[in-house]
Parts: C-alpha cells; sequence; structure tokens
C-alpha cells in the first residue's frame, strides 16, 4: 500500500524548487539592471570630467586673450588657435 504522503511530499519539493528557482532568476535580473545603471554612472561620470577639463583649457584660453587686449599688448594668433582648437570637442560633447 501507497504512502499519500509521500506523494504530497514530492509534489511540494516540486512547488519548492520552482519558486526558488524564479527567486534566484529575481535576483540575478535585479543584479543585472544595477551594474548595469552603475556602468552608466561611471560613463557620465567620465563624460562631465573631459567636458570640466576642455571647459576650463577653453576659459584659460579665453581670458589669456582677455587680458593680453586689455593690457593692449599684441597677442599670437597660436594663442587664439589653441582656444578654437579647444572649442571644436567641448561642442562635440555638449552636442
Amino acid at each position: 500500500m501507497e504512502n499519500p504522503l509521500a506523494e504530497l511530499g514530492t509534489i511540494w519539493g516540486f512547488f519548492g524548487a520552482v519558486i526558488l528557482a524564479g527567486i534566484a532568476g529575481w535576483f540575478s535580473v535585479l543584479q543585472l539592471i544595477l551594474s548595469k545603471e552603475k556602468s552608466i554612472s561611471v560613463f557620465r561620470q567620465k563624460w562631465i570630467d573631459s567636458l570640466r577639463n576642455d571647459l576650463c583649457s577653453f576659459l584659460s584660453q579665453v581670458m589669456l586673450v582677455g587680458s593680453r587686449v586689455e593690457i593692449e599688448k599684441p597677442f599670437d594668433n597660436s594663442s587664439y588657435d589653441t582656444m578654437l582648437c579647444i572649442k571644436t570637442p567641448m561642442l562635440v560633447f555638449l552636442y
């Protein structure tokens, strides 16, 4: 004679395994989303740092040209050309 409780234990074991697999899958998807968000955050921070450096270089050249004009000293075109060379990648970052 079969024990009816033995069959019930097998069914509960099956459902328990399915539920645990679902929970493990949910955690892996959650981990994937969190790691993706972190990599996007790192990328944005690098972008902001690069833009900040280009902006500082550009403004320093603008201030150099402005100070030379203000004190009426002639300035060479190299500082103006440097300013224009810095402006182009900065505009690419902004768009």
